[in-house]
């Protein structure tokens, strides 16, 4: 006699398969309907704040013109020009700690096209001075080519690079200031901001910035010139409404992006942390974009407003609040260090002017209004310099806390 399954236990079985199916088909509705759901709302509750979080809201806008386009391209052209090179590799690979005897790297030096590199310095130079505003050169914007570079990103960063290994390699004073001064002005050849390119520009200003610390005999003859190169880029007034549109670009492109995602190319975590907190994301770059937004008179103040924006606690509502916040948090981690780098090639200024005896010792933005920055030894030759950081503290530079080590003097091809 076979084995005969009771009526109850029957019937719990039947109800326990039909409660899974339910689920999964419950789990199956989510899975697919939450992520459009959760951003058309988002989007819906942002356009009546007045904010265009899509691409396709955006009105119609004047693009820059053709002519600064093509200039733009033009000089872009040049530098990958020169850049190709098997010299120009070498050069970009090379440092002074390599085992490389300097009379090698000068004889690359010497092989590159010198009329090329006249003619891109004399470029930026112009571009410099007129002034141009960020380059808009789209309506609509991809994930892809945000995420992966557009528009110069690679040759920027290396001209940067070559123009240190130029001022590192020239025996003329001059032309090392030169070589200096080109990078610089590449910093007023500015592309529509994205947060990606905020740090490309930082990864340009701390190249050059370092290696003009460890060249004091420049100091006397071209101090001021190569900082007032970097007055603009420095300024705050200036400075803070192109990091307020990086922030609206990489709202509209990253949730364009959530939209056309293919879960398939994703892990299942990371499918479930984006349907939880693609909402809490786009409403979280609203008041980033509006604090931004607002009039600050001083870094200070714009440091404050990111670090509450960015350690603002999830809460104690266990995994739920934060699995939310999982998506901010890795997200906004880069803008908050765009700001900060920025910040801290702006102390590093103060400071340079202040050893060239051309301006004050600077405050520390992260200390209590007064404070200067910390720095070894208090009188003599500068060792080192130091910020408190985020929590206020003086760990005394302290690498494994949060004070800012502003590394003086720096090796030019350490990066941030």
């Amino acid at each position: 006699m076979g084995y005969l399954v009771s009526t109850p236990f029957r019937t719990m079985l039947i109800a326990g398969v039909a409660v899974c199916v339910l689920l999964g088909v419950a789990f199956l509705i989510w899975w697919h309907y939450a992520l459009p759901i959760s951003l058309h709302r988002a989007h819906a509750e942002l356009r009546q704040q007045g904010i265009d979080s899509r691409w396709e809201d955006v009105q119609e806008r004047e693009l820059s013109s053709l002519e600064d386009r093509e200039w733009a391209d033009r000089i872009y052209n040049a530098i990958n020009t020169v850049t190709a090179t098997d010299e120009a590799h070498f050069l970009l690979t090379w440092h002074p700690e390599m085992d490389v005897d300097i009379d090698v790297a000068r004889k690359h030096y010497a092989q590159l096209d010198h009329e090329v590199i006249a003619f891109i310095d004399e470029e930026l130079r112009q571009w410099h001075h007129r002034g141009l505003a960020p380059l808009l050169r789209r309506t609509t914007s991809d994930y892809e080519t945000s995420l992966y570079g557009e528009y110069g990103e690679v040759p920027r960063r290396e001209w940067a690079r070559l123009c240190v290994q130029r001022a590192r390699l020239s025996l003329n004073k001059s032309e090392r200031a030169k070589a200096l001064l080109s990078a610089t002005h590449l910093l007023s050849l500015r592309e529509e901001p994205s947060v990606r390119r905020l740090l490309v520009d930082n990864s340009i200003a701390s190249e050059v910035i370092n290696y003009f610390i460890q060249s004091s005999e420049l100091w006397d003859d071209y101090g001021e010139k190569l900082l007032a190169s970097f007055e603009d880029w420095c300024h705050l007034e200036e400075w803070q409404p192109y990091f307020a549109s990086a922030i609206l670009y990489d709202l509209r492109t990253k949730t364009e992006a959530l939209a056309q995602y293919q879960f398939s190319d994703i892990s299942f975590t990371e499918a479930i942390q984006i349907r939880l907190g693609a909402g809490s994301y786009l409403h979280n770059s609203a008041d980033l974009l509006m604090a931004f937004s607002s009039q600050y008179e001083t870094k200070r103040f714009l440091l404050l407003a990111m670090q509450n924006f960015y350690f603002r606690p999830n809460g104690h509502a266990g995994w739920w609040r934060q699995w939310h916040a999982m998506l901010r948090d890795q997200w906004f981690a880069s803008s908050e260090r765009a700001l900060r780098i920025w910040v801290t090639i702006g102390l590093k200024c103060e400071v340079l002017r202040h050893q060239m005896d051309h301006g004050p010792w600077p405050e520390d933005p992260w200390a209590t209004p007064g404070q200067g920055l910390r720095r070894y030894p208090e009188e003599g030759p500068l060792e080192r310099v130091w910020s408190v950081g985020p929590d206020g503290i003086d760990d005394g530079g302290d690498r494994d806390s949060d004070d800012i080590d502003l590394r003086w003097p720096a090796a030019s091809w350490l990066s941030y």
